[in-house]
């Protein structure tokens, strides 16, 4: 097994594959426990439009999907504070086409076959560049540091947005913040298990670990610990068999899942 990693490809898929399953399973915990599924399926998707305009101007698509993932938190936040979840879902839907939209426009007016646009719709954690590792880890140390510095705000806003406002949080501030978190985890693991597959990133941890866990804690660690354990797995199993990457990370992980139902509830 440590063969594998003897080659620099492996060592900063490995890298890459730690970055995103931290930053995603931290944040998963709270994206299952307020219901904004859709929110991450959202932001991968619109990121599209993002990573279209950067092909096409020739930046890193990594800082387009960014900046499109910021977009629609922003403005799903916005719509969700302003009227309804309701609305919010339709911000994010209305988001979520105008962004794959987007993308396929820019793309069909390159002259060439564009190779990063679709390595990141389907995943192609092999190909990480250092500098994507580099855009990687700081997208995913932000997630993290914010998660542990603010955890009883995010908690409180959790499972009483009001009760919330009444002790002084800036609730409002605070949901917008964990919609950028969310946005930036959607970016990190992009290049890893791409568009199609990180909705999976985003739930299927905190998922599993909701049915083992007693606590928010023990669920948030828990859920890091599924998606390593997938993520790493996955990594060492393409190398050998010539497999999809993305596709058995995902797989794994959503087995975890499966077999958490199974498992007689703690609670």
């Amino acid at each position: 097994m440590l063969e594998a990693f003897s080659y620099d490809f492996m060592q900063r898929a490995l890298l890459a594959a730690v970055f995103m399953s931290v930053s995603c399973a931290t944040i998963s915990t709270f994206v299952v426990l307020r219901g904004l599924s859709f929110m991450g399926a959202g932001v991968a998707h619109a990121a599209l439009g993002g990573i279209g305009l950067a092909v096409f101007i020739g930046i890193n698509p990594l800082l387009g999907a960014l900046l499109f993932a910021l977009l629609l938190a922003l403005v799903a936040g916005y719509a969700g504070r302003k009227g309804s979840a309701k609305r919010m879902d339709v911000a994010i839907g209305v988001f979520f086409a105008f962004g794959m939209a987007l993308g396929v426009l820019f793309i069909s007016l390159l002259e060439e076959y564009a190779v990063q646009f679709w390595a990141l719709i389907f995943g192609d954690i092999l190909a990480v560049s250092d500098l994507d590792l580099m855009l990687m880890a700081a997208m995913a140390s932000i997630v993290v540091i914010s998660v542990a510095l603010f955890f009883r705000e995010f908690l409180s806003i959790t499972f009483d947005f009001e009760a919330a406002l009444a002790s002084g949080i800036n609730a409002t501030f605070y949901h917008y913040f964990m919609l950028v978190l969310i946005a930036l985890s959607v970016v990190v693991a992009l290049k890893c298990v791409g568009v199609l597959l990180v909705f999976a990133m985003l739930t299927a941890p905190a998922a599993a670990a909701y049915e083992l866990s007693k606590t928010v804690r023990g669920m948030l660690l828990l859920s890091v610990a599924f998606a390593l354990t997938s993520s790493i797995s996955g990594l060492i199993i393409s190398f050998y068999v010539p497999l999809a990457t993305s596709a058995l990370i995902v797989i794994i992980l959503s087995s975890i899942f499966f077999v958490s139902l199974a498992v007689p509830s703690r609670k």
